[in-house]
């Protein structure tokens, strides 16, 4: 019979939480990445220009019929979310973006595992 101490019942739960929270985020953003990260770099350099710039690296946070939504590190290390909703003809079309800075103090805009070289600049100046 299997004995399991308290102390390895929690790590084992707070192990799988993290899984589970991990998996829930960054493994739907990889597959949404996967499945429509083509078109959405093409929009996203489609609809560069002087305040965004191409992106260097992308990464689709949500995708659904109506709305796209986006995070993407700019050619020189500006991280972006960038939002696209379809207009009356069925064109993707941005609606708005807004820079991605630890200093601005938006949680849902600031992806760790993504941002670790925005991070680093911000620390390191």
């Amino acid at each position: 019979m299997l004995r399991f101490s308290t102390k390895k019942l929690g790590c084992g739960f707070l192990g799988f939480a993290v899984l589970l929270l991990v998996g829930n985020t960054y493994g739907k953003w990889e597959l949404l990445t996967l499945l429509h990260g083509k078109e959405v770099d093409a929009l996203l350099r489609a609809n560069s220009d002087e305040w965004m710039l191409p992106p260097e690296f992308s990464r689709v946070v949500e995708y659904d019929d109506h709305r796209i939504v986006a995070f993407m590190v700019e050619t020189g290390a500006q991280d972006m979310l960038v939002e696209f909703k379809k207009d009356s003809q069925g064109n993707w079309e941005r609606s708005r973006y807004r820079r991605c800075i630890v200093s601005n103090g938006t949680p849902g805009c600031f992806f760790p595992w993504y941002s670790l070289r925005g991070l680093e600049q911000v620390i390191f100046r």
